[in-house]
């Protein structure tokens, strides 16, 4: 349980990968989005503010909640963004596979 606890001090592998990810995904669903306050985002509260808004699945949540360190939820996330784009994406529950 001890890292339960502690610290992460990972970063996002890629974060230009996962934003340019996430903006083609929330132009594609004429979401409005403050691009300064994503771009100014540390990573951590990037990961975490868009694994919560993002309508993943159960499943894909608890693989984020489940992952060792911010890099593994950073790379997961960028991952379910990009599957995302290539499924169809009209209907609620995108994510499905």
């Amino acid at each position: 349980f001890n890292n339960d606890i502690q610290e992460d001090d990972g970063a996002i592998q890629d974060r230009g990968r996962l934003i340019g990810a996430v903006r083609k995904f929330f132009e594609l669903k004429d979401i409005d989005v403050d691009w300064q306050a994503i771009e100014e985002a540390a990573d951590e509260t990037l990961v975490t503010s868009l694994a919560m808004i993002c309508p993943l699945e159960p499943r894909e949540k608890q693989a984020l909640l489940e992952s060792p360190g911010l890099t593994e939820r950073g790379e997961l996330l960028t991952s379910l963004m990009e599957m995302a784009l290539l499924g169809d994406n009209e209907e609620p529950g995108f994510f499905r596979h």
